[in-house]
């Protein structure tokens, strides 16, 4: 996986992943094996990605992406893999697609580096909680949450996608 440069220098200056910043453009591997640049893949349009720096926080993400999927939003998980052992990586993705439905596999996004330079990006509070992050149509941060699955915030999560889509 290629990290552009410019993406991770407007990063390092920004610091904090907050609303109005700009998602640094990352080239990416999905579950289904595909390759595809973020925020580009997202099309111009807003999309959700719920991302998971541990196992625990990993077991949780399906909480939020499923329902939203079955809705028809474009949510996307992200999986941070870089600290697990090269030789355990297929293991780990073979688990994962056994576990997820062939159709969110193209949704699911595999991160092998920068795991520093995210962590000090998005700055998870807690690594076994899913972090959710909610982006315009620009590739801007809108809104994000950390925390397992809630019906009172999924039901934010819906509210405010639905006003960035009109």
């Amino acid at each position: 996986m290629t990290v552009l440069l410019r993406g991770w220098l407007l990063a390092g200056c920004l610091g904090v992943l907050a609303a109005g910043q700009s998602f640094p453009t990352t080239q990416v591997e999905t579950l289904a094996g595909g390759k595809l640049s973020i925020p580009q893949a997202f099309g111009g349009k807003p999309a959700i990605l719920v991302w998971s720096f541990s196992k625990k926080a990993g077991e949780a993400t399906r909480a939020w992406t499923d329902p939203l999927a079955k809705e028809g939003l474009p949510v996307w998980s992200a999986a941070m893999l870089e600290a697990a052992p090269r030789f355990v990586r297929p293991m780990i993705r073979g688990g994962m697609r056994k576990d997820m439905p062939e159709a969110q596999q193209q949704h699911a996004l595999l991160f092998y580096q920068g795991e520093k330079q995210w962590r000090q990006i998005l700055k998870p509070p807690k690594d076994d909680d899913p972090l959710v992050v909610l982006l315009d149509a620009q590739g801007n941060v809108a809104w994000s949450y950390s925390g397992v699955y809630a019906a009172k915030t999924i039901d934010e999560v819906r509210q405010r996608f639905k006003s960035l889509a009109k």
